[in-house]
């Protein structure tokens, strides 16, 4: 019974509160490894589940190396489905009541890369047709700023439509937003598309792509997430980066060289997607991070022997 509440728990998120797929499966995995520990306690009642079990769970979790960020999302997915039992009249109390402590050192500013690495890095040139996409897809990451998820799921609609050189996204909660398709970018795309129809052509039309990236092995399906979180990995890894090189890495150093230059918040967070401002008031601390990092190596009173 208690899977059941979850499956329809998943189905209420996706139907009603149209979550996008990502944030479906952070729920997913959550509240799966939740159900798993209860059945290794040979607890399927709800009215078993209290606040001693919940804290079970947690030190459990803990024991196995979780960070405290990623148990405070499992807490919260828990958390969130205790609510839903309560307006479903399933249950009258929320035991998911444990508050974490909350741990300094783990929170880290996001890296990114600066921009020398950035112009180092888009400028590789491509040996192979596979390289050329892969570097066309980290020139659109860099200067859009989109999301691992909105960059997958971009058309040559899309780029079609794209007028003023501004593309239209669709983000997180079907959000619609413009951001601009920089002159590189455009450049990349086009030749890309050239490349891309050596492949598609050959294809029957009932078995035709639309998606922008697709892999270059038939049937040439549209580019997974996972195999664009791979393919910058293994550049990351080919050029020596100490860095691991994954797509919001892209996101991150976009947002914080965008804001460097124009130091317009309001503008940042438009060209992001963000809902809330404070999410992107983290780039104004990476800013002066940055900032101090080149002090101490640049200016001369900035010697400290």
């Amino acid at each position: 019974m208690l899977a059941q509440y979850i499956t329809d728990y998943l189905k209420f998120l996706k139907i009603e509160k149209n979550l996008s797929h990502n944030t479906l499966e952070s729920y997913a995995f959550d509240l799966q490894s939740f159900y798993n520990f209860l059945i290794t306690q040979n607890i399927e009642n709800l009215n078993k589940i209290d606040t001693t079990i919940i804290r079970h769970y947690i030190l459990t979790v803990r024991s196995n190396g979780i960070k405290i960020n990623s148990m405070q999302r499992q807490m919260s997915s828990i958390r969130g489905f205790f609510d839903y039992l309560i307006t479903k009249n399933i249950i009258t109390n929320n035991p998911c009541i444990v508050k974490l402590p909350k741990n300094k050192s783990e929170n880290r500013l996001p890296k990114i890369l600066n921009p020398d690495e950035i112009i180092n890095l888009l400028n590789q040139e491509p040996e192979k047709h596979i390289d050329f996409r892969d570097i066309t897809i980290m020139e659109l990451f860099y200067s859009t700023g989109l999301r691992l998820s909105e960059l997958a799921s971009l058309t040559l609609k899309d780029i079609k439509e794209a007028s003023d050189d501004l593309l239209v996204i669709t983000g997180k909660g079907n959000k619609q937003r413009k951001v601009p398709l920089g002159e590189y970018a455009k450049n990349k795309i086009t030749k890309w598309l050239q490349i891309r129809n050596l492949y598609i052509n050959n294809l029957d039309k009932n078995l035709q792509n639309e998606y922008l990236f697709i892999t270059l092995t038939k049937p040439y399906k549209k580019l997974s997430v996972r195999s664009i979180q791979d393919r910058l990995n293994k550049w990351g890894i080919k050029l020596g980066l100490d860095i691991k090189l994954h797509p919001h890495l892209f996101r991150h150093s976009s947002a914080s060289h965008f804001l460097e230059s124009c130091e317009n918040l309001p503008i940042v967070q438009e060209f992001l997607g963000h809902s809330n401002l404070a999410t992107t008031q983290i780039y104004t601390k990476l800013n002066f991070q940055y900032l101090a990092a080149v002090y101490d190596k640049a200016h001369p009173r900035a010697n400290k022997d």
